[in-house]
């Protein structure tokens, strides 16, 4: 039997979505629902008159009328009493009819009969002609008008129907730009929900209350099936928005259930299963906005202990209970008794903006669903290109004469916009921030400054101007090892700084004078300024390191080669020599001195020079000096090879041999010194002894002279010894062994 060889199976890795993809989605659904709400409330036919229900209730006044109905007579004012088709029968009009929202009728039998009027009267207008029985203001008398219904112009729809759809559009991008930021969370899920139900029923609602007197029965119960769904289900998310955040309180299992009973309930609404209006859509609002209240005050209960998760719940709930709160409390609880809303229920709706707009705001302050800062960018400009789209449809829809004048008004519409638009950036987005090169010259201010204490000052002023913490305290726990990076801590609450420089490590709590909590673009701020003090301080640490040296080879070279000639020169010497001779050594001394001083002084460097030469060059000062002082020298010419020293050898030995020699003349007492070089496998071995004193290595020096002599075998790469002399007669031995570089085959 053949073998079948295994498959490999692979599996295959999904791109994520980017959160500008999900919110230009959500852009597209509010053009397109935006779009077919436009449509279908511009699909009747229309008279070119707005009415208004009479102060007594029982007619309807004409409160407008367009240009064409003015010169047909009808003035404001005048009272529609009837309507009839050509050739029909009139139908006399009812307060009812200009009803707002069919779920204030409290049967479905007035539900139904509203309906129906509503099919008759847009079956009347759909004719080429109708008849108006109309009574003037103050008169007794009817009379009738013949008016032809014609289609309907954008600009016609009243103020309510366009903040209606700007409602709806503002949940749901609010809410999408929130799942799409955190798609895997369920609080942003279930708020992105809320938003989704806010447009549904809150473009549904649109339609019909935007209607001028009358749509297709059918029609208007579906859409009123729609504003249903939209606000049972927006009260089943609101609740599992309470049940999942800020603390989960149960498994997913429970929001969803929440959503099939709200679905449940929605179709027995619209099946007419519930007795009336009241079961069928006002008490499941009710309830799910109490149930909402309920876990709110659990999440409360739950969250003690926890600052964080209680500043985001406080301003989170008093924005969302709040909102819908003060909804539902003028519509549905004053429907439920039998009342009609103290306000239009389209201008109702921009109380569930008050949540929306909440939720930015604590977005900005409390971090709510732990977004950043760049999180505006998304929202700011998908908002900005959807209100250029909307502006740009209002604004060909309302111009009527000619193309060019509408792209004109188009240009400086858009043009005007742009100071506004930066307005709202720098007052939303823009947090206080330096610019690089501010910020880098002011971490230079802080690490130069004169002593660790006003460093340690300025360090903190500039911490205090970018992020104006409440409170700031040294962090004792986090000055030792393992501790030295910014950190957020206490979700934002807190910005853990690492000690730098000679300032200690910091903690700042509340950013802004406590008004918001740190964000991870504070931390990267930090992180940057950190970054910068360390390596200025470093740069300073390094100058203060170079300055040390420097000043301690400028002490060498004064000691070597201007005060060890001058104090040879004052030395006392034997009585052989002269008043003259003496003088004449002094003066050599105070010139070798003095050229020695400008040599430090100016910066000058000597150059590199065969060994031979170098050696020469000190035998010659060597014999000057020790027969000045009336000392004998006995200094074999040896032969040096090809070797070279370096600048920097050729002064150190100089200086090695110089100082020696001041050594014998002021110290020892000598009256023969004898210098012996040798140059054997690439070292250099140098012996000077004299017959002097000695050395006592039991006594303390407090001079300079030894410590120089081994600072100048160190640059010369070799070590030194100092002591009596090794063949046990009197005097002292300095021996220097130092290895040569290998000289070139040219040499």
């Amino acid at each position: 039997m053949e073998r079948v060889p295994p498959t490999l199976s692979i599996p295959i890795m999904r791109a994520p979505v980017l959160p500008s993809v999900r919110l230009l989605v959500a852009v597209a659904i509010c053009l397109a629902s935006a779009v077919g709400c436009t449509l279908l409330v511009t699909q009747p036919r229309w008279l070119g008159l707005t009415f208004e229900n009479t102060a007594a209730g029982a007619t309807l006044r004409i409160a407008d009328t367009d240009a064409l109905n003015q010169a047909l007579g009808i003035r404001p004012g005048a009272t529609l009493v009837a309507i009839a088709p050509a050739g029909g029968s009139a139908l006399v009009l009812e307060p009812r009819d200009l009803l707002e929202e069919p779920d204030f009728l409290d049967t479905w039998a007035e539900e139904d009969a509203f309906y129906g009027r509503q099919s008759v009267l847009a079956g009347m207008l759909a004719s080429p002609a109708v008849t108006l029985t109309l009574r003037d203001s103050g008169a007794t008398t009817v009379r009738s008008v013949q008016v032809a219904p014609r289609t309907r112009p954008l600009s016609s729809l009243p103020l309510i129907y366009w903040l209606q759809l700007l409602f709806g559009v503002a949940g749901l991008i609010i809410g999408t730009w929130v799942w799409a930021l955190r798609p895997a969370d369920w609080g942003p899920r279930a708020y992105a929900l809320t938003g989704l139900c806010f447009l549904i029923f809150a473009h549904a609602a649109a339609i019909y209350s935007a209607r001028e007197l009358a749509l297709p029965g059918t029609l208007f119960r579906a859409l009123s099936a729609v504003n249903h769904f939209g606000a049972i289900h927006f009260g089943a998310a609101l609740c599992a928005l309470f049940l999942v955040y800020p603390l989960r309180l149960t498994s997913s299992r429970v929001p969803v259930g929440v959503g099939a009973i709200a679905f449940v309930w929605w179709v027995a609404c619209v099946a007419r299963l519930a007795p009336d209006q009241n079961w069928g859509s006002r008490f499941p609002v009710m309830l799910e906005m109490l149930g909402a209240i309920g876990l709110s005050v659990v999440q409360w209960r739950r969250t003690r202990g926890d600052p964080a998760a209680r500043a985001v719940l406080r301003w989170f709930a008093v924005s969302v209970l709040t909102g819908c709160g003060a909804f539902i409390g003028l519509t549905a609880t004053v429907s439920s008794i039998g009342g009609l809303p103290p306000i239009p229920q389209g201008y109702a709706f921009g109380f569930f903006v008050l949540m929306y707009a909440g939720l930015a705001v604590g977005l900005r302050q409390y971090r709510v669903f732990e977004l950043d800062r760049w999180a505006y960018r998304i929202l700011f400009w998908g908002v900005l290109v959807a209100a250029f789209v909307a502006v740009d449809i209002a604004l060909i829809g309302s111009v009527s004469d000619g193309a060019t004048r509408t792209l004109v008004l188009a240009t400086l519409l858009a043009v005007g916009t742009l100071p506004v638009r930066r307005w709202v950036w720098s007052r939303l987005i823009d947090r206080k921030s330096l610019p690089p090169e501010e910020l880098f010259e002011r971490a230079l201010h802080v690490t130069y400054a004169v002593s660790d204490v006003e460093r340690d000052l300025r360090w903190r002023a500039l911490l205090m101007q970018l992020f104006d913490p409440l409170h700031s305290a040294d962090d004792g726990t986090r000055n030792g090892i393992g501790s030295h990076d910014v950190e957020l801590l206490a979700q934002g609450q807190e910005l853990a700084i690492p000690a730098v420089a000679s300032s200690p490590a910091l903690r700042l709590t509340y950013a802004d004078g406590g008004k918001r909590l740190f964000t991870p673009s504070d931390a990267q701020l930090a992180r940057t300024l950190v970054s910068l003090m360390q390596a200025a301080n470093d740069s300073r640490m390094a100058y203060d390191i170079g300055v040390a040296r420097e000043r301690t080879r400028i002490a060498r070279d004064l000691h070597d080669t201007v005060s060890s000639p001058l104090l040879a020169g004052l030395a006392p010497h034997t009585a052989n020599g002269d008043d003259g001779d003496r003088m004449m050594a002094v003066q050599n001394e105070i010139r070798r001195a003095v050229q020695g001083m400008r040599t430090v002084v100016s910066g000058e460097s000597v150059t590199a020079a065969p060994l031979a030469d170098c050696v020469a060059d000190a035998r010659y000062s060597a014999v000057e000096r020790l027969t000045t002082a009336s000392i004998a020298v006995t200094w074999p010419i040896v032969d040096c090879g090809a070797f070279t020293f370096s600048p920097q050898q050729r002064l150190a030995f100089t200086a090695f041999m110089q100082e020696s020699i001041t050594n014998v003349i002021r110290h020892s007492g000598a009256t023969l010194v004898t210098v012996h070089l040798a140059v054997v496998d690439v070292k250099l071995h140098c012996r000077i002894t004299d017959d002097g004193r000695g050395f006592a290595p039991d006594v303390t020096r407090t001079g300079d002279g030894l410590p120089n002599l081994r600072a100048r075998a160190a640059s010369l790469g070799g070590t030194v010894s100092i002591g009596a002399r090794p063949d046990g007669e009197r005097g002292t031995e300095v021996s220097l062994t130092t290895s040569l570089s290998q000289p070139s085959e040219s040499g």
